[in-house]
């Protein structure tokens, strides 16, 4: 969970000092028009943050559950975060949003 907070502040000072913020500040119409750009500014940042508050969600209903149930609840909520998480990544093989996996080695 605190792996997933910092991922998140780092996200966001991210997102804030580079130039996505500008591109939003500009007008929402021509980041929906590019897909590289609609990609990162809303659907990454809003899939990472849904995975991020199912991470917490799933942490304090560990917390509330019996040894029972404990681990189901685990793996639904971790494995549900952990999907939309690698599905939002901008993996070399996927051809609309790819990007390197190592930028200075390309």
């Amino acid at each position: 969970m605190i792996f997933c907070d910092i991922q998140l502040l780092i996200g966001i000072s991210l997102f804030v000092s580079n130039a996505w913020f500008d591109k939003v500040k500009a007008g929402m119409g021509d980041v929906m028009k590019n897909n590289i750009d609609r990609f990162v500014i809303i659907e990454h940042g809003l899939i990472m943050i849904i995975a991020w508050v199912l991470v917490h969600v799933g942490k304090s209903a560990i917390k509330k559950s019996d040894d029972k149930t404990k681990h189901k609840k685990m793996l639904v909520f971790f494995g549900i975060a952990l999907l939309l998480i690698l599905v939002s990544i901008p993996w070399p093989f996927r051809t609309e949003v790819a990007r390197p996996l190592f930028r200075w080695f390309n």
